[in-house]
């Protein structure tokens, strides 16, 4: 039978289905709408669309969150869903009625509320689950959402093919419909969940001690780079899906072979990205570091750009796009949101939605709107300006990426020292982050000065307080040293800890039984655990009985009592079963 630990609650499975119903209508919707739009209007028209788009979407945002604030997400966020069910109603209405207007109407209606649909469930999930329920529970929430896409994509190909392009719009109805229902589950059951009641707004969550937006971009480059990387990557995928939907109206036409087109593309690069994530975001981030996942996109807008010129065909287009649509779902989001690390809270409030939409949508007008005088200027030559905007445009952000990964250490460390961001070095996957965190927190015998960095705005009282807390830290003893170093995941560094002569102390013990989850070091886990298990025997019989320990730990930790003579340890050296 499967064990608690493996099966999904309820309140999971309604995720699940949420996230795949939310998914399968995001991938099914933008084949949709390409189709729709390039179908009924010319293609020259698109810049035009993109620049209202991008308005509309930052206008929406804006408008959704203050709605978030006064309604609250279990109440917004279902309605939103039953109003963009309503829309795709009316939209295939208007295509029988109005066929060049619902176009038109549908890509402001997934541009601007796909967008706000997909943070708000995710808002209600992570209210939904504790820290540690999440980190377990997400993925698969996310391969749920994946398996969503693909099954959206491959109906809205099929319905396509049988029924024509206006028939997936009462379709992603449907979808939105059963999204409706299920993040409606989802809230009700986090409201009625235990200790679910809404949290006392701390003091540092006041609206007065969140900074200025302008004042943070004034006073910190690092944040203005971070944006300016997002403007720049967006242009430059601007430039290049442009060329890419020409080439796919000239390739395929216009009708139910580009609605299968578009709806196969979509498909693809989703399964795509989602095994890219899972497969290589880790491995990547420890070898190559944040910025390398951050150039990524930019670095393919680049290299299909330049292999475009030299071969002008569609499939060396459509790999260049999918390449930078592949790395920004999945590299790239995974980089770009550990650069948030460093900045305190209040820093972080006032400008990341900005930057996440605003430079987003920013970096689209701007690239249509640099499309559009290039066609009434110099059509001819489209194709190439394109490429080389395209070319430009990311090279300018892969430089600006690899500025990033300097400023991150230093805002780091300057925030650490002075106590402005604080978080679980157990948690942290990069190695740049953990590597700083180490260095900077474990360091001894250095006089603490506080650095008056531009790159961080920091009050008088903050360096006074960060300078006394630093102090406590450098002069502390070693053993929490060693606890960081525990926990910093760094598989040198823990063995180095693990593997010493001595043994370990008792204030280790704690902090080193959770390794024994860690195939890379658990094998020392055991070693060391084992000089000193008689003195610890209860600790690791409480550790065997405790039904949220992971089933790995208490089955090596049985290995442990092999070294026992005391009864007590023979009692509990077998490994229990979780109950059924």
């Amino acid at each position: 039978m499967t064990s608690p630990q493996t099966r999904p609650e309820p309140v999971v499975v309604t995720a699940m289905l949420c996230s795949a119903a939310l998914t399968a209508q995001l991938v099914g919707g933008k084949a949709a709408r390409d189709a729709l739009f390039l179908a009924q209007l010319n293609v020259t028209s698109l810049p035009m669309m993109v620049i209202a788009t991008s308005l509309f979407s930052i206008v929406l945002v804006i408008a959704s969150s203050k709605a978030i604030a006064r309604l609250t997400p279990a109440v917004f966020v279902p309605l939103a869903f039953w109003a963009s069910a309503i829309l795709f109603l009316v939209e295939w209405l208007l295509t029988s009625f109005t066929p060049r207007v619902a176009p038109v109407v549908v890509y402001l209606h997934m541009a601007g509320l796909g967008p706000v649909l997909a943070s708000g469930f995710w808002l209600i999930a992570t209210e939904s689950f504790d820290p540690r329920t999440a980190k377990k529970r997400f993925g698969q929430i996310a391969g749920a959402g994946t398996l969503g896409g693909i099954f959206g994509g491959l109906c809205a190909e099929r319905a396509g093919a049988m029924f024509g392009v206006t028939s997936v719009l009462p379709f992603l109805s449907v979808l939105n419909m059963l999204g409706a229902l299920a993040v409606w589950r989802l809230a009700r059951k986090q409201a009625s969940s235990p200790g679910s009641a809404a949290p006392t707004p701390s003091q540092s969550l006041a609206p007065d001690s969140v900074q200025s937006a302008m004042r943070v971009f004034s006073e910190v480059p690092y944040i203005r780079h971070l944006a300016a990387v997002v403007l720049l990557g967006t242009m430059s995928a601007a430039f290049l899906d442009y060329v890419f939907k020409v080439e796919a109206v000239q390739s395929f036409g216009r009708g139910e072979h580009l609605l299968r087109f578009f709806a196969i593309y979509y498909t693809a690069t989703s399964v795509i990205t989602f095994v890219v994530q899972a497969s290589s975001s880790q491995f990547l981030l420890q070898r190559f570091g944040l910025a390398f996942a951050t150039s990524l996109p930019s670095l393919a807008v680049l290299g299909g750009s330049l292999l475009s010129v030299i071969l002008p065909e569609f499939r060396t287009i459509v790999g260049a796009r999918g390449g930078e649509a592949v790395f920004r779902g999945s590299l790239f989001r995974f980089g770009y949101e550990l650069f948030y690390t460093p900045i305190p809270a209040t820093q972080k409030r006032s400008v990341k939605s900005i930057i996440d939409v605003g430079f987003d949508r920013l970096g689209d007008a701007v690239g249509a709107g640099i499309i559009r005088i290039v066609l009434m200027v110099a059509p001819a030559a489209q194709y190439s300006l394109f490429l080389f905007f395209g070319l430009a445009s990311s090279a300018a952000a892969v430089v600006l990426a690899s500025r990033l990964n300097r400023g991150y250490i230093r805002t780091l460390e300057n925030n650490l020292l002075n106590r402005a961001v604080e978080f679980d070095l157990a948690d942290v996957q990069d190695r740049t982050t953990r590597t700083t965190m180490i260095k900077t927190l474990t360091h001894r015998g250095r006089k603490f000065e506080p650095a008056l960095s531009t790159d961080v705005y920091m009050s008088p009282d903050a360096q006074v307080g960060g300078a006394q807390s630093v102090g406590m830290v450098l002069s502390s003893d070693p053993e929490i040293q060693e606890i960081l170093l525990l926990r910093s995941r760094d598989r040198e560094q823990v063995i180095k800890v693990l593997r010493r002569d001595e043994g370990i102390t008792s204030a280790l013990v704690p902090h080193v039984v959770p390794l024994l989850a860690w195939g890379p070091v658990a094998n020392d886990a055991v070693f060391a655990l084992r000089k000193v298990a008689e003195e610890h025997v209860g600790y690791f019989a409480d550790v065997l009985a405790d039904p949220n320990q992971e089933f790995a730990v208490r089955r090596r930790l049985a290995r442990v009592f092999s070294v026992c003579f005391s009864q007590r340890a023979a009692d509990n050296a077998r490994p229990r079963r979780p109950p059924i």
